[in-house]
């Protein structure tokens, strides 16, 4: 399911008053594109059905989920707090981010890219696992 505009993961602080500037409006706003499907852009030419193939079982590198996420939602932070971590935890478990990954159409294989990911095998994805420069600018938001 999307998340609403209703629900934001920035949580009471809005509703308190408090004074929210340009990043936290944006990071506030529900996001704007709809899921796309993995097969999606300049792949599209492939068939379909060996194409859909390929990208569930694909390992995506860090730097191309990254990429992902910056065009989908114009900040890995923002798809952070938005598709993977609405509870702001800094962290997710493997099946939060295969829900994740799936609503957002970032194909691939999400089980397989979770675990390259989780550089310290925790089992959980730590957003600094992810992006350490978001994560850096998110802690000192907070």
């Amino acid at each position: 399911t999307h998340r609403s505009a209703a629900r934001s993961p920035l949580g009471s602080a809005v509703g308190r008053g408090a004074r929210v500037d340009g990043m936290a409006a944006f990071l506030m706003s529900p996001p704007t594109s709809a899921p796309s499907s993995p097969g999606a852009g300049s792949m599209a030419a492939t068939p379909s059905a060996v194409r859909r193939s390929v990208l569930r079982e694909e390992v995506l590198s860090r730097e191309r989920v990254v990429e992902f996420l910056q065009e989908k939602e114009g900040s890995v932070l923002r798809a952070w707090l938005w598709y993977f971590d609405p509870d702001l935890e800094l962290r997710v478990t493997a099946l939060q981010f295969s829900h994740a990954a799936r609503e957002m159409g970032l194909g691939g294989n999400a089980t397989a890219t979770f675990a390259v990911l989780d550089e310290d095998k925790s089992g959980e994805l730590a957003f600094e696992e992810l992006h350490e420069e978001d994560a850096r600018l998110w802690r000192l938001f907070r």
